[in-house]
């Protein structure tokens, strides 16, 4: 319950701290695992849309055609490219 009560009471540190004096292998625990998983399926996500945009750009490829080929939304794809866009012009 610290864990979850942690994140809207600024209580991260805290709960770092606590972490690294328990002996209970934290990798084992169902939040890690979950947010452990997400964070794969949200690389493998962000990995598919850098791909669409590379075919897009290198191939002069439709978005149309890259959205069905890759199975994205077409909307996700270009949310991303206009974020994508964005970091490189405020670099």
């Amino acid at each position: 319950m610290v864990n979850i009560y942690s994140s809207n009471r600024d209580l991260e540190e805290e709960v770092e701290k606590g972490v690294e004096m328990l002996t209970v292998d934290i990798e084992k625990t169902p939040f890690y695992q979950i947010g452990e998983k997400r964070g794969i399926e949200r690389g493998r996500v962000e990995e598919k849309l850098e791909n669409a945009v590379i075919m897009i750009d290198k191939f002069k490829l439709s978005i149309d055609d890259i959205t069905r080929e890759f199975n994205l939304k077409k909307e996700e794809l270009l949310e991303y490219m206009e974020q994508r866009d964005s970091q490189k012009s405020s670099s």
